[in-house]
């Protein structure tokens, strides 16, 4: 049995790096949370567990760069992926040349816009959830994802990103390239609806 090494943990899982049939990969593994009933936390553990691996599968399916799903095990809300040998865009986008920066971030509007248009949200769009592997983007992370035709949903992927780059990438200038490559059917719908949300943010702050 291969040694399992804690590489990360967050609220709702922790994420392992080992060996699954020769090759290096992460498993996922939700944790189980003692101030919910214990058959409710094992439905949604389950039911996360098995949402998150379709929506790997899919966005594998419609050509979007993502880890491998390797193995799914629905009891104990597990997954295991391909492990990505790649470093964080949040941590690697300060050292590239603008016209670098615009490149990813344009190749980025695009893989998004491949998930919105077949109803796929990633619901955690930000710098540390996109991987640089060999010059190309991989999403990773889709914990918090899922399957929707609501517009409102696809801007607030949108939204989160924005709101990333203002906050973390205030020098870094890509939001027009994200823009750029970010083009599908329903695009103009989606960024009226970013407009809409972001006013009803700024009434918000003020009130």
């Amino acid at each position: 049995m291969t040694k399992k090494k804690i590489v990360a943990r967050g609220a709702e899982a922790v994420l392992y790096s080992e060996t699954y049939e020769g090759a290096d990969a992460i498993s996922k593994e939700r944790v189980e949370k003692a101030y919910r009933q214990k058959e409710i936390d094992s439905e949604l553990r389950k039911d996360r567990t098995k949402r998150e691996s379709r929506l790997l599968e899919e966005a594998s399916r419609i050509g979007v760069p993502v880890p491998k799903l390797m193995k799914m095990d629905v009891e104990s809300a597990r997954i295991i992926m391909e492990d990505i040998k790649g470093s964080k865009l949040k941590d690697s986008i300060g050292q590239m040349t603008p016209e670098e920066q615009k490149r990813l971030f344009r190749i980025l509007g695009k893989e998004v816009a491949k998930l919105h248009s077949k109803g796929i949200v990633h619901g955690d769009l930000t710098t540390s959830n996109v991987l640089i592997r060999a010059g190309s983007l991989v999403i990773i992370d889709f914990g918090l994802g899922s399957f929707t035709s609501r517009i409102e949903d696809m801007a607030m992927d949108l939204i989160l990103l924005k709101d990333v780059l203002r906050s973390s990438h205030p020098e870094i200038d890509v939001w027009n390239s994200f823009i750029e490559g970010y083009s599908f059917g329903k695009k103009e719908m989606v960024l009226n609806r970013l407009k809409e949300v972001e006013k009803r943010g700024r009434y918000t702050d003020k009130s």
